[in-house]
């Protein structure tokens, strides 16, 4: 679903789920997963970083999405 800059969108429809990808680790437990969706996957992912955020060693698919962790620790998917 599109949007206007800076603002957050959540799908319901069918079309919009992917697969189930189970967390690789439990090192940490898991509350919530975000995937957000960016315009440009580099820019998204520095600013991210600039921000606070880690990016994680495990990248599954770095040319489609890339997976960070929040200051506090929690998985989130910058989806491009």
């Amino acid at each position: 679903m599109p949007t206007s800059r800076g603002s957050v969108s959540r799908s319901s429809s069918p079309s919009s789920k992917t697969s189930h990808r189970p967390w690789p680790s439990n090192e940490r437990s898991q509350q919530l997963h975000l995937d957000l969706a960016v315009e440009d996957l580099d820019r998204a992912e520095h600013a991210a970083i600039r921000s606070g955020a880690t990016k994680e060693t495990h990248q599954p698919d770095p040319g489609r999405f890339r997976v960070l962790r929040d200051p506090a620790g929690h998985p989130f998917c910058l989806r491009g």
